[in-house]
């Protein structure tokens, strides 16, 4: 019965996990690009992100010669 009641409230547990994940945690602040995303944070952390779709039936870039 324990068990259960151990195995029911890690469950929970789990579908109260928030993921935020962003390099900079896992950067020191001795790094060299330690400053580079303070300031990326600081200048352009606003603003809205935007998706770009490119259609051309004529070049196939799956192909590794077209990658290269």
């Amino acid at each position: 019965m324990l068990y259960a009641v151990l195995i029911g409230g890690a469950i929970y547990g789990c579908t109260q996990v928030n993921i935020d994940f962003k390099v900079s945690y896992f950067i020191g602040e001795t790094a060299d690009v330690y400053d580079y995303f303070q300031l990326n944070d600081k200048y352009f952390s606003s603003g809205t992100l935007t998706t770009t779709y490119v259609e051309n039936n004529d070049y196939d870039l799956s192909l590794t010669e077209s990658q290269q």
